[in-house]
């Protein structure tokens, strides 16, 4: 029998998927439901011919997947007026591996992009945008001391302990670079989340992270215990769903029926 040729319920789940974080390669749509390369590649091609999604091609040669304006508009949200700029699109990819890796991970029972839970879409634990604020110290353009203000890349509830993601591809100042994880360790200290998890691309970053980390826990002690975190993206593989069903983590249905795990997988 021939395959549909219009988006059924499983082409608007890749749809949606897509538009949680903005824009996505393919591989991270496979992994997070549970569908071989070429189902979704099937998938994605019934969507483009709907005029629901659209390819933006990257300088490295491969292309991010967007909803279009008619996508967004069945999805019922409100259609962005911006994209990532060439210089994000790969922090977008890292990004779009970690909700991959989120939305398999069985003691994940939900997370959110910063578009997401900046918007409220839907609403997280009774908290409004400004809650999900991290205040660090820094400088405006004249070089005046100021407090500044940053959301995560990603908030999940992982085994029951609210955790802010940072994907990390490449190397901020130290100065600023330890404001930041300063910030996070006060956050973790004042119950604002209970662990920070920094994801980056290979050992050069990790250990760049993790010395700022140790300069920073001086002020900051909460740096030093095992609140925080940080993961190379190879730790992160997204555990194997059974082909045709969504991953459970990060799902909305699974938001009301998964109970808190005692502790969190990774890997």
């Amino acid at each position: 029998m021939r395959r549909a040729s219009q988006p059924g319920p499983r082409s608007r789940d890749v749809l949606a998927w897509v538009a949680r974080l903005g824009a996505s390669t393919t591989r991270p749509v496979s992994a997070a439901l549970g569908m071989s390369a070429a189902t979704s590649y099937d998938h994605v091609a019934r969507l483009r011919a709907a005029g629901l999604l659209e390819r933006w091609p990257t300088f490295a040669g491969d292309h991010l997947l967007a909803p279009t304006q008619s996508g967004w508009h069945l999805l019922g949200r409100p259609y962005p007026r911006s994209r990532p700029r060439p210089h994000e699109w790969e922090h977008t990819v890292m990004l779009c591996e970690i909700a991959a890796w989120l939305s398999t991970t069985p003691t994940c029972s939900w997370w959110r992009s910063e578009r997401e839970y900046q918007a409220s879409e839907p609403p997280v634990e009774d908290r409004g945008p400004d809650q999900w604020l991290m205040s660090y110290p820094g400088s405006d353009r004249h070089g005046q001391g100021v407090m500044l203000h940053r959301r995560a890349d990603l908030m999940a509830n992982l085994a029951g302990a609210l955790t802010a993601i940072e994907g990390e591809r490449t190397q901020k100042s130290k100065v600023r670079l330890t404001a930041i994880l300063t910030g996070w360790g006060n956050a973790i200290s004042q119950g604002q989340v209970d662990r920070v998890i920094y994801v980056v691309p290979d050992e050069r970053m990790h250990a760049c992270i993790e010395r700022a980390a140790d300069q920073a826990a001086s002020s900051a002690p909460a740096l030093s215990t095992d609140a925080f975190m940080i993961l190379t993206t190879n730790q992160l593989e997204p555990h194997p769903v059974p082909n045709g069903h969504a991953g459970g983590g990060g799902h909305a249905d699974a938001e009301r029926r998964a109970p808190a795990r005692a502790a969190c997988e990774v890997g």
